[in-house]
């Protein structure tokens, strides 16, 4: 090789990105979340999965791993994390990480700042209208927030047509806000954007909750009935809670999966110069003149929340970083824990619960 031609090729060499090194991930569990995850991981090159299995693996094997994904059921995942981060590893987990905020899984969010070794996964990261809303909430320009809302309303939701195609019940496990309630299914991603776009301490709570059986379609010997609402008790269709902040912020969310009309309104923010609804930031101006501008998604996908995560020695190092550990992290989660737990007590008591959370 000519000195030209060595030259040529050093300033290549120095010129070109290095390459970066996949990371090592195990995903744990076989149900419909760890098989979704796998197959994002495996198309994803900033990820190498080693396995896919039902048990966690050896202590060796943990020390060699990024991170493990972990879907296991929720009573004995608090255990596994806690084996997960004595052998160094990062945890990356769905909510609810425990059936409810207890001294055991408070144990794990004890630190004193909010940076984590566990990330708590929330799809609602990825809905447009939540990134514009917190869009709106980190620029600054429309000031503070003094009362955020969401609502969902859709009629008839646990009341559908029989489908032909459909599995059969028997078979097959229902959806999850048809298990578990509405509350266990939108209420934790819901709650954990709340405290994103408010953090300060929740102080007191009103919530109500509205109940029926879903019904799916009329078996055919007895019409009316519902295959669903027959092996089905009744579950809480809907919710409404209120919340206020030790600092005068408050928040209302609804969602009614049995509504007589459908109201989607999504995030809409109050703030101390303006607003945010309907993907707009509104502001006025010191001499009064209100107008309205488009707002901005983002392009970031989870993955990318969670590759930032895995990369980071301190996932505090910037503001941007501090907004995507508020809402994925373990802090955020035993604080949401604790407010489902106020939510039923509110509903069940039909009063206001004074707390602090």
């Amino acid at each position: 090789m000519t000195d030209a031609a060595q030259e040529l090729d050093s300033r290549s060499s120095a010129d070109s990105p290095e390459a970066v090194s996949p990371l090592h991930v195990a995903v744990i569990g076989s149900g419909r979340s760890s098989r979704f995850y796998w197959e994002c991981l495996t198309l994803d090159s900033r990820f190498e999965v080693t396995s896919q299995v039902d048990e966690l693996p050896p202590d060796a094997g943990l020390r060699s791993l990024a991170a493990v994904f972990l879907f296991d059921e929720t009573a004995p995942r608090l255990a596994s994390i806690q084996r997960c981060l004595a052998n160094g590893c990062r945890v990356v987990t769905e909510s609810p990480v425990a059936t409810s905020a207890s001294d055991e899984s408070a144990s794990l969010g004890s630190s004193d700042n909010e940076s984590s070794p566990v990330f708590i996964l929330r799809r609602g990261f990825e809905n447009p209208d939540f990134r514009r809303a917190w869009e709106v909430v980190s620029d600054g320009e429309a000031g503070d927030v003094r009362h955020v809302e969401f609502t969902l309303q859709q009629t008839a939701a646990f009341f559908l047509p029989e489908d032909p195609d459909a599995p059969d019940p028997a078979n097959s496990s229902a959806p999850a806000e048809l298990q578990s309630g509405v509350l266990a299914a939108f209420g934790p991603d819901l709650l954990a954007q709340t405290l994103t776009l408010i953090p300060q301490q929740v102080v007191g709570l009103f919530a109500t909750r509205s109940f029926r059986r879903p019904e799916f379609g009329p078996v055919e010997s007895l019409p009316g009935l519902s295959r669903l609402a027959a092996r089905l008790a009744d579950v809480d269709s809907g919710f409404r809670v209120w919340l206020e902040f030790e600092t005068g912020e408050t928040a209302q969310l609804t969602v009614d999966l049995a509504s007589h009309a459908d109201v989607a309104t999504g995030w809409t923010l109050q703030t101390t110069r303006g607003g945010y609804r309907n993907s707009r930031k509104v502001l006025t101006e010191a001499d009064g003149e209100i107008y309205d501008v488009p707002v901005g998604a983002g392009d970031s996908s989870l993955l990318d929340a969670v590759a930032a995560f895995l990369e980071s020695g301190d996932s505090g190092d910037t503001a941007a970083s501090d907004n995507l550990q508020r809402l994925f992290s373990l802090q955020t989660e035993l604080r949401v824990l604790k407010l489902l737990e106020a939510i039923r007590e509110s509903a069940a008591k039909r009063q206001s619960v004074e707390c602090r959370i």
